[in-house]
């Protein structure tokens, strides 16, 4: 199975990120929009793994969640990858502000719980940049207007309860809770 960390957004947060987005899929269609029931920030993704790996995961993730405090965040401003080529992106996405370094140091304990459980977590060699995706073109094309027409949203600051260890169902779109981590001080 493909195992990833995340963490999702409260309801609320969603509702007022989707009432954006609705405004933006009419001004620009022709991407393939991820359902709001995928929204997520990607902590680390540990892509295939066998038994052994699976069952060592979760208690290895739960102790790299507990080790520190939950961030506060909140989703503001959008932007595409890549960003060195903006005219020519494939991914657009809403930003995270908030507590950045505990998020970055909480992506970093969650990927190395992955490493220690065997598995080869996939990314990490890039500087983590919290997103949460919200749309995908299949060839390169200019994603600014988009991101610009979600530049000023900006939700509630809230503070998440725990990290979800995911199932990814590649090649088709959707994940599903296999376990949920708490936060120590949640």
């Amino acid at each position: 199975m493909r195992l990833f960390a995340a963490i999702h957004p409260p309801s609320d947060v969603l509702d007022a990120l989707a009432g954006v987005v609705a405004e933006v899929k009419r001004a620009h269609p022709g991407l393939r929009w991820a359902s709001r029931t995928q929204w997520h920030l990607t902590l680390a993704f540990y892509g295939e793994a066998d038994d052994a790996a699976a069952e060592a995961l979760p208690g290895l993730l739960a102790a790299a969640v507990a080790a520190g405090p939950a961030p506060r965040l909140e989703l503001a401003g959008a932007g595409a990858f890549p960003t060195r080529a903006p005219g020519r992106a494939k991914v657009l996405w809403a930003g995270v502000e908030g507590d950045l370094a505990e998020l970055a140091a909480l992506a970093e304990r969650c990927t190395e719980a992955g490493t220690r459980a065997g598995l080869k977590p996939q990314g990490h060699e890039r500087e983590f940049r919290p997103h949460l995706t919200l749309a995908r073109s299949r060839e390169p094309r200019d994603l600014r207007g988009h991101a610009a027409l979600l530049g000023d949203f900006a939700g509630r600051p809230w503070t998440p309860e725990a990290v979800d260890l995911m199932i990814s169902h590649f090649p088709r779109p959707g994940h599903t809770l296999l376990r949920e981590l708490p936060f120590a001080d949640a």
